[in-house]
């Protein structure tokens, strides 16, 4: 690590987990760090947050170091996951265009999530996922674009910090995970890493990956969330029939549809929470509706639409005030509660 002599303890603050990740992705990628050594260096006034040179980072000074009494808001191992993340992803494999971009700054940001759960647990680890999912849907309401985009006017420098390819290419990648399970996603990406280690890289590459791995066809997945734009909006209701002790929730998409954005087809984890125990199952969307029920062997305290927030998504979901409470108070996932405060407040 390289850095002024009078910042030698903030250096510490900024860099001293990257032995830490260094196992975390060696662990999680199946592929071990590809290069001989591995160096940070702070730069004054340099233009980026980071710069992922092989076997060399660069680092923004003023984004690296920072005072101890200015933790945990002034923190900087995101930024050092984020830019060893590339080593990997952006480096061992370097996108073959522009406008597939995401392959590397996507994947970089996914990674730096990752660590933060390994690191800091879940909760922090989905809270950073829920950022993300908020930067996307902001820079959606900006512009709308998918996150391949070859158009630019001067540089494609224009295309990395328009808000798109950052925390939508996590959010995706996130959005893989869930689907799969961490077993099968991480195999899926092994095979794509070693595959095309030390080579070029295009999106249709990790779509055939995936479906290499896993036998299944990822077009319509790839087409929906990276060729096209946008994310579901959708419109739930619940109904819980208690002479039957059956709930049905029902779901219809509701965002505009034009060339670029359509409906998404997605699997939607719900979770009732009830006296008698906690049930779950799935509402399957399809072609901008889907409907599911459940028996309960008592009334539902609470309901959660997308347990985890997994789906890149808005939802209108109106629900009582008593199961909103019920919901701050015992739901188990931190999302839940924090959609329970939001609620709330309104």
């Amino acid at each position: 690590y390289w850095t002024y002599p009078d910042s030698v303890d903030a250096a510490w603050r900024g860099f001293a987990k990257t032995p830490q990740a260094v196992d975390v992705f060696s662990r999680k990628t199946g592929v071990p760090y590809p290069w001989s050594k591995y160096d940070q260096i702070v730069i004054p006034e340099f233009q980026y947050g980071g710069m992922e040179n092989v076997t060399a980072t660069s680092q923004n000074d003023a984004e690296i170091l920072h005072p101890a009494w200015s933790e945990p808001q002034a923190n900087s191992v995101g930024l050092m996951a984020h830019e060893l993340g590339h080593q990997w992803y952006g480096d061992l494999l370097t996108t073959r265009d522009w406008g597939d971009v995401w392959l590397n700054e996507g994947f970089a940001t996914f990674m730096e999530q990752v660590f933060r759960e390994e690191d800091l647990g879940v909760d922090e680890g989905a809270i950073d996922r829920l950022g993300a999912q908020e930067q996307t849907i902001d820079a959606d309401r900006r512009a709308r674009r998918p996150i391949v985009w070859s158009k630019w006017v001067n540089d494609p420098i224009e295309v990395f910090f328009s808000g798109h390819i950052y925390p939508k290419g996590a959010t995706i990648l996130q959005m893989l995970r869930h689907q799969l399970g961490d077993d099968l996603f991480w195999k899926a990406m092994n095979h794509y890493t070693t595959a095309h280690a030390y080579g070029n890289v295009v999106t249709d590459d990790l779509r055939k990956a995936f479906e290499e791995t896993t036998g299944k066809d990822y077009k319509a997945f790839f087409d929906q969330w990276v060729y096209g734009a946008g994310f579901p909006v959708f419109q739930v209701s619940s109904l819980y029939d208690r002479a039957a002790r059956r709930l049905v929730i029902s779901a219809r998409e509701v965002q505009p549809r034009d060339s670029l954005t359509g409906f998404f087809d997605v699997d939607v984890d719900i979770e009732a929470r009830t006296d008698s125990g906690i049930v779950r199952f799935v509402v399957p969307v399809r072609n901008g509706t889907g409907e599911a029920g459940t028996n309960l062997k008592a009334p539902p305290r609470s309901i959660r639409w997308d347990k985890g927030n997994w789906i890149l998504d808005l939802t209108d979901f109106p629900r009582s005030t008593a199961m909103l409470r019920y919901q701050l108070v015992y739901d188990d996932d931190v999302l839940g509660r924090i959609e329970a405060v939001d609620l709330l407040a309104q």
